[in-house]
């Protein structure tokens, strides 16, 4: 059974589960170079293809509902502008979680992806039952390493650089114990 997919607020922030109203902004959004740097993902091309990967994540859950795959999309309240876009994917038999996060051009550097990313990381363990959220960084990316210290992540050790990847990633962990209550409302 799924739990009710939330909507999560902050002071500064409503994140809204993504779905297919979404598509054609985040489209846009993904188009921005320097969000591809540290990433294995390239810039999306096709539209279409796009709105249906936004429906297809409406689920929820992996095709085989082994594993949860949340994505949300961080909006600013004061001006309703998208800021940035978290994913978590939890695998169910391991209650194991994978976090990542995204800010937009002209949003960097303002704390909002630290501000997302401890509301999901406190729904992932009150909420879908997560016992662990690792988050897995490029060593160059000095604006991620800031925001997995801003949420209490651990760092536990330097993994070497997988097939798709070209550089090592830092790899930092979080269990609910390690969170402050980030004063969430689900």
């Amino acid at each position: 059974m799924s739990p009710n997919r939330p909507i999560l607020t902050t002071p500064r922030l409503r994140l809204e589960p993504i779905d297919r109203s979404h598509a054609d902004c985040l489209f846009e959004l993904f188009q921005e170079p320097s969000l591809h740097i540290f990433t294995e993902r390239t810039r999306p091309d096709d539209l279409a293809e796009f709105r249906r990967g936004c429906e297809f994540l409406e689920s929820d859950k992996s095709p085989d509902e082994t594993k949860w795959w949340l994505n949300w999309v961080s909006f600013d309240q004061s001006n309703n502008s998208i800021v940035g876009k978290i994913e978590l994917s939890i695998t169910l038999d391991t209650a194991k979680g994978y976090l990542a996060y995204y800010s937009f051009a002209g949003y960097e550097g303002q704390g909002f992806a630290s501000e997302a990313c401890r509301v999901v990381i406190s729904t992932a363990f009150s909420i879908y039952n997560a016992q662990k959220i690792v988050i897995e960084i490029d060593l160059r990316n000095e604006s991620s390493l800031r925001v997995a210290d801003a949420v209490g992540a651990r760092y536990v050790r330097t993994r070497p650089p997988e097939a798709t990847e070209d550089h090592e990633q830092k790899v930092f962990e979080l269990t609910e114990k390690d969170l402050p209550n980030p004063g969430v409302s689900v």
